[in-house]
């Protein structure tokens, strides 16, 4: 793997000055990204980024199908948290 060692420095610094809440934040992101590659089950997941106007998607060891999949799911999921403690008016609007 060829890597660039001025870029490579940059981030090393930038994660160096996160509180160490983030640090563990990002360990758990990481871990959970090198586990679609390496884990002894084949897991897949999605990566999701916003930049101002830009959303960009990146899917890790999943094809489209499996893409949907997950985002239905995550859909489903971000529901069910958003309306666990909404009012019962707020559930039907």
């Amino acid at each position: 793997m060829q890597t660039n060692t001025d870029e490579d420095a940059q981030m090393m610094e930038a994660l160096s000055k996160l509180d160490v809440q983030a640090q563990e934040h990002f360990r758990a992101v990481v871990r959970m990204i090198a586990l679609c590659y390496t884990g002894p089950e084949l897991f897949s997941g999605l990566l999701i980024t916003r930049c101002e106007d830009e959303t960009v998607l990146m899917s890790l060891n999943a094809n489209e199908m499996e893409s949907v999949d997950l985002i239905n799911k995550a859909t489903e999921y971000m529901t069910a948290v958003t309306m666990h403690d909404a009012p019962p008016k707020d559930k039907f609007n």
